[in-house]
């Protein structure tokens, strides 16, 4: 299939179809094998084998996470021959199928800042249990060489509870943290899926365009 891609890339799409149609339909991701046949074949304006491998991706595969773009390519196919309303009829397909794109922006700011905030919290508390242990170690010497422990035990015994207390705030906050952390990272992830994919919405929104204008113009 790496061959065939490379045999494509280098605008041998007659070589690129050879190899690809040569790969059994068991192969583990057939239905990119599909699309590349399909795409080959739309460059050596091979309609008909456009169609046939494209209908057997969609009919066979409907859970093929990239369809929008053989929608697209049959859509393009349709357009070429000019049969402009099965070609809108594709198109329609992606635009149904792939909802307007969502703008990040604003959850990001909000996921940042509650980041920001959270951190802030983690170093006050953080500083907040130095202290205290600090304190805490300091009675434990005084009582030491004092030997006044009933005098010191009650002090004593509160900041280790309070030391207590802030040790599972600690934990419970470095949770939140974690927790804020994964939510971005999965954001970013997101917002890198809509960038690497192309929008086929928009093709589809240009190509149903075209298609309406050819449909209108008097042959």
């Amino acid at each position: 299939m790496t061959t065939g891609y490379i045999y494509f890339e280098l605008s041998s799409h007659q070589k690129a179809l050879k190899l690809l149609r040569a790969i059994p339909s068991e192969f583990y991701d057939y239905p990119e094998v599909l699309l590349a046949i399909g795409w080959s074949a739309l460059k050596l304006q091979d309609y008909q084998a456009v169609l046939s491998a494209l209908r057997r991706l969609v009919i066979n595969y409907p859970n093929y996470f990239n369809l929008e773009e053989a929608h697209f390519v049959i859509g393009q196919c349709y357009l070429k021959l000019g049969y402009y309303d099965f070609a809108i009829k594709e198109y329609n397909e992606i635009t149904k199928k792939k909802p307007k794109p969502i703008d990040y922006s604003a959850r990001l700011e909000q996921t940042n800042q509650e980041l920001a905030i959270q951190g802030k919290l983690l170093e006050e508390l953080s500083s907040e249990l130095i202290v205290l242990e600090a304190r805490l170690l300091l009675e434990k010497t005084l009582t030491a060489s004092n030997g006044s422990i009933d005098f010191v035990s009650v002090d004593e015994r509160e900041m280790q509870k309070k030391s207590q207390a802030l040790n599972e705030t600690l934990v419970q906050e470095r949770q939140n943290l974690d927790i804020l952390k994964n939510a971005l990272l999965d954001l970013k992830k997101q917002i890198e899926k809509d960038q690497i994919y192309k929008d086929w919405r928009a093709y589809a929104d240009y190509g149903k365009a075209r298609a309406l204008f050819l449909k209108s113009v008097p042959q």
